[in-house]
């Protein structure tokens, strides 16, 4: 794959598959094709994107006998997955992209378990490093306060005892979102419409400081609709107090599988035999 293409180039090359042939791709355009000559049988398909949408829809229809050409600007597939490895030592990674794995995911445990991914483990464990603003620390031992300028003093002491505080009310306005008139017959949630995720926890008393602890915690879902944000988090963790978990060794082994699979289907079909 090539390293990028932007998106006039990108529909230049669309309008030129319009009106020409549709049996590869040029060498300007990021892609793989993981079928056979498209246009030969009528059965083509072109997917725009390697996310995880676009990787299981390849690896779906190749399933059903589509030939695929898989269009991705990036160098790499995953989409908001993205493991990094580069620094790290002894089989190291972050996770820049998305981290948590809950039980309510069907789709992706589905696809975890298919490619023995698992068994999975717990997301957040091992010990936290901390970069903020500048500034690279661990949690401080029993006893110290966290050395984040703009925190209360009570924040600094124990910064995870405001979950509570700062996060109850909002699962409790937010209410059902499974309801079918949600969130149109709920005021509450309607109200959390109206106010990004930061400053619902601003008005809850939260100091800029702890806004910012919670993001490096949880990602950075403090510039999305309140609403929304709770509403997520809500549907995911299904059961109350499960914990989320991840995949061991990255989360970009799972469209890294999604990948193979889906060229091992198309070598599969262009050699006349079951994927």
């Amino acid at each position: 794959m090539h390293k990028h293409i932007d998106r006039r180039r990108l529909l230049e090359f669309l309008a030129a598959l319009g009106a020409g042939s549709l049996s590869g791709c040029g060498d300007d355009v990021a892609s793989t094709s993981t079928g056979g000559n498209l246009g030969t049988n009528g059965k083509g398909v072109i997917v725009l994107g390697g996310g995880l949408a676009g990787l299981t829809a390849a690896y779906n229809l190749m399933h059903k006998g589509y030939d695929i050409i898989l269009l991705e600007g990036q160098d790499r597939v995953g989409g908001r997955v993205l493991t990094v490895r580069d620094g790290f030592k002894a089989g190291g990674h972050a996770e820049m992209g998305a981290t948590r794995i809950f039980s309510t995911h069907a789709a992706t445990l589905k696809y975890v378990k298919l490619f023995g991914l698992g068994p999975l483990k717990a997301y957040d464990e091992g010990k936290p490093v901390f970069f903020m603003r500048g500034q690279r620390f661990k949690p401080p031992s029993a006893g110290y306060s966290w050395p984040i300028a703009d925190m209360t003093e009570a924040e600094k002491a124990d910064p995870a005892s405001f979950f509570g505080p700062y996060l109850h009310t909002g699962f409790e306005k937010v209410g059902d979102p499974h309801a079918a008139n949600w969130p149109n017959d709920q005021p509450s949630a309607l109200d959390l419409d109206k106010v990004a995720f930061e400053q619902y926890l601003l008005n809850q008393g939260a100091s800029p400081g702890w806004v910012d602890w919670f993001r490096a915690m949880e990602g950075n879902i403090k510039r999305i609709n309140a609403c929304a944000g709770f509403a997520v988090e809500k549907v995911a963790a299904g059961v109350d107090g499960e914990l989320p978990t991840s995949i061991p060794g990255g989360n970009d082994r799972l469209p890294q599988g999604l990948f193979r699979r889906a060229r091992r289907a198309g070598q599969a079909q262009q050699q006349g035999r079951a994927p």
